[in-house]
């Protein structure tokens, strides 16, 4: 019953702490206290959150963010949280990775096809990511909703240069 106390304890003792690991533990267990015995998600979110800034290449405040959100159904906030995570991304592979996800949010909670689309082919454009064809199928889905044949043809273009037929 005393789980405010808590709260504020932890966080006094993240202020406190000189050691990198031991304060992104810290912020799992406040995370950890909003959620479950505070019922407060979207403060657990925030929490997460700041794990993920004391640790970008884990992949658990993430996901842990992802959970969350999803479970309330917020796809405005979720579509922020994975955009803010992108920011911070350690490399390409990772910010296309958060780009594909927040096209996902963008089409399949917000409805906004025109916002998923500009997300994917900004994920698309990355140099250095790795070329996932869950990119170009998910355009695929997009643009065939749009009844755009114009840009089905570009976009098939693309797929045959990318995967050349066998010989």
């Amino acid at each position: 019953s005393r789980f405010e106390e808590a709260k504020k304890t932890l966080l006094l003792l993240v202020a406190a702490e000189p050691d990198e690991g031991r304060r992104f533990a810290l912020w799992h267990e406040v995370a950890r206290l909003d959620e479950q015995r505070l019922r407060r998600p979207y403060d657990a979110s925030g929490a997460y959150a700041q794990a993920a800034l004391l640790r970008p290449k884990s992949p658990l405040p993430a996901l842990e963010i992802a959970r969350i959100l999803r479970a309330e159904g917020d796809g405005a906030k979720l579509y922020d949280a994975l955009m803010r995570l992108a920011a911070t991304a350690a490399d390409e592979g990772e910010y296309a990775r958060y780009l594909f996800q927040a096209a996902e949010v963008q089409e399949l909670m917000l409805g906004d096809d025109a916002a998923a689309r500009r997300c994917l082919e900004q994920a698309d454009a990355l140099a250095h990511a790795a070329r996932d064809p869950a990119l170009l199928e998910a355009m695929e889905l997009i643009h065939d909703r749009a009844d755009d044949g114009d840009a089905l043809a570009a976009l098939y273009t693309r797929w045959i240069e990318r995967q050349p037929p066998d010989a």
